[in-house]
Order: structure tokens, then C-alpha cells, then sequence
């Protein structure tokens, strides 16, 4: 019996996995429904994870069972899954690759930097030392493929910020990157740099975003590169904000785009002061949360608003405090959860 000659790999990233409710909606069963869409669909022969499988750096034991169940139904058509570790997946900031991944022992996990000669990759997880993506990165041979979970000097993460200061000049390797939730390509040279971007949105600042996973058919043992492109995800949780007159406009369209869909949607709809809402139409659409937000009662005109403009920033929440908090205080709130509402109130002014 002559062994198959070419091998499908599949490329996800950020399926941040967490029986988190937002707001009574729990997202757990149709981001696990939409990552096994993809594997039912694709059926390949390895699956690359780059990063940020759970949301929280204790996953819950609902989160942890999710996981199992898209390992267990990924491993009847891809006998190799890597899991490459990212800055939600460890335990904590101390870059020693401690991480509940650890416990899934049926597949491969990247804790730290791995070169495989055989394939061509070198695998690198999430650091907070920069310097040690960098000494990764510059020590890659040319042929070889990146696979990692960080960003680049030009990318923004999940709240709008800039963390790491990795000039693109520093890629001499084709790359496919997790971490930043939004896809994008970029070019180092010849050597293509491409950030996957999440599989569904994960708040409403990400709504309309396009979402991708990557699929590659090349010959076993040859460069991914080659024969690699992006298909569109649809189905898993998407977030949705319209205007009240426009969702009234356009009723059937969104209607159709939200009953006939496979998303799980999560609405917004903003509202005017002279809305009056139809409590029987809003009912016909199946969503799983639905908020209204309220407009501002008068929009100030251009020349009304001030013109100063701080050299600073007057107040702002980091890290650092958040952790200095939990740290010196007798608080039932674990990190993950004042981030979660910290990254709302981004949400809120985007």
C-alpha cells in the first residue's frame, strides 16, 4: 500500500476558549461548533494552533473538556496537532512555559522555542522578554518556516495597544503569526509575514471583521508555503452593531443574515431619541445577547468640542497596576476578569 504523497495543514490561531458569560451568553459551545466546522470541512492531515487557545491563564474545567473534544474529533484526520503556547495560555508572566496546555499530552505543545530540521519550522511561543523572540528569530536558518505567537512594531492587540517593538526588518523567514486578532499580510523583503487574525470576533470592536483559517496541499516533508491560501470562516459567534433605523430599513436583509446563518450573533443597536422601538420585530431575530446602546441626546459640531491636548496621558490602567492590585488586596476577582471589563470599556470607546 503506497503512503499518501501530499498533507493538508491547517493553520488556526486565537480560539480564546472560555465558559466566560458575557453578559448571560456563554460563546464556549459555538466557538468548539465553528473550530470543528473547519475540521469537518478540511479534514487535514495537521493542525497548526498558534497561540491563545483559552482566554483565561486558568482555564476552567469547561474550557479544558472543549478542548479535549476538538482534539479527540481533530486526531481522526490529523494524527500531528501542535499547540503553540500564548500569553493567555500561561500560567503566568515569568516566561517558564508553565501552561495547562501541558496537560494534552496526545499532542505536541510548544512551551519554548522549538527548530525542527525535518519539516523546516521553528516554533515560538509567546515571551515577554522580547530579546528572546529576537535571538529566535535572528537565529532561524533562511529556508525555514515561523510559526509564533507575537506582533510586530505596526500591529495593534486585542485592546488597541502596541507591545512588542520587533521591526519588521528582524524577519528573514516567511511567518504566520497569532496574537493580533485582526488579519493582515506584511512584507520583510521576499519573506511574507502574515497574521492569521482570530476565527470569530471576541467583542464588538472586532464586529464586521473577516475572518480566516489557513489551509495548505503540499508534499509531506516540503515547505508550507507553497500551495498556502485563506478561507473564509462562517460560522462560530459574530458580533453585530447596527443603527435602529437601519436594522428597521433593512429588516429582511438582516433578518436572513442572522436566522440563516450558522454565526451565533451577539447585536448591538444603537439608538436615537426619537426611536421608538417595535418589540414584536426585534423578537423575530435569533441572537444569542442583545444590547441597545444610546446615542448621544445632541452631536457637538466640530468646532464646538475643545482643542486641548494633553502631553500626557491624565489616567490609565496597565498591567502593572492591575496585578499590584490583586497582588497587595483580598479580592475574590482574579486578573482575567478586570482585564475582561477593562477591554469593555475599550470596547465602549472605540
Amino acid at each position: 500500500m503506497e503512503m499518501e504523497s501530499h498533507m493538508k495543514s491547517l493553520l488556526l490561531t486565537d480560539l480564546h476558549l472560555s465558559n466566560k458569560s458575557f453578559k448571560g451568553a456563554s460563546l464556549l459551545e459555538h466557538q468548539v461548533e465553528c473550530i470543528l466546522d473547519i475540521v469537518e470541512e478540511e479534514k487535514p492531515h495537521e493542525i497548526i494552533i498558534m497561540g491563545d487557545i483559552f482566554m483565561q491563564r486558568s482555564p476552567s474545567p469547561s474550557a479544558l473538556l472543549a478542548l479535549r473534544k476538538i482534539i479527540n474529533r481533530s486526531l481522526f484526520y490529523a494524527p500531528r496537532i501542535t499547540l503553540i503556547r500564548g500569553n493567555h495560555d500561561s500560567e503566568t508572566k515569568a516566561d517558564d512555559g508553565v501552561t495547562a496546555l501541558s496537560a494534552f499530552n496526545q499532542v505536541r505543545v510548544i512551551t519554548h522555542t522549538v527548530m525542527c530540521p525535518l519539516d523546516k519550522r521553528v516554533y515560538i511561543p509567546h515571551y515577554e522578554n522580547q530579546n528572546t523572540i529576537l535571538d529566535a528569530l535572528r537565529s532561524a536558518p533562511k529556508d525555514y518556516t515561523i510559526f509564533g505567537h507575537f506582533g510586530f512594531v505596526g500591529c495593534l492587540n486585542s485592546t488597541g495597544d502596541k507591545d512588542f517593538d520587533i521591526s519588521l526588518d528582524e524577519f528573514n523567514n516567511p511567518t504566520y503569526l497569532g496574537h493580533i486578532h485582526k488579519h493582515s499580510i506584511n512584507w520583510s523583503g521576499d519573506n511574507q509575514i502574515t497574521v492569521l487574525g482570530t476565527p470569530y470576533t471576541t467583542n464588538f470592536g472586532e464586529q464586521g471583521k473577516p475572518c480566516f483559517y489557513g489551509v495548505t496541499d503540499g508534499e509531506v516533508g516540503g515547505p508550507l508555503n507553497n500551495n498556502f491560501y485563506f478561507k473564509d470562516i462562517k460560522s462560530g459567534p459574530q458580533h453585530l452593531v447596527v443603527s435602529y433605523k437601519n436594522l428597521i430599513g433593512h429588516f429582511d436583509i438582516y433578518k436572513k443574515l442572522i436566522n440563516e446563518s450558522k454565526y451565533a450573533t451577539l447585536l448591538r443597536i444603537n439608538i436615537e431619541k426619537d426611536d421608538n422601538i417595535d418589540d414584536a420585530l426585534i423578537d423575530q431575530l435569533e441572537v444569542i445577547y442583545m444590547d441597545f446602546k444610546f446615542l448621544p441626546l445632541e452631536e457637538l459640531k466640530e468646532f464646538d468640542q475643545s482643542e486641548y491636548q494633553p502631553h500626557r496621558e491624565l489616567f490609565t490602567i496597565n498591567d502593572q497596576i492591575l496585578e499590584d492590585y490583586v497582588d497587595k488586596h483580598n479580592t475574590s476577582l482574579d486578573k482575567e476578569e478586570i482585564m475582561w471589563g477593562l477591554d469593555l470599556l475599550k470596547d465602549e470607546d472605540r
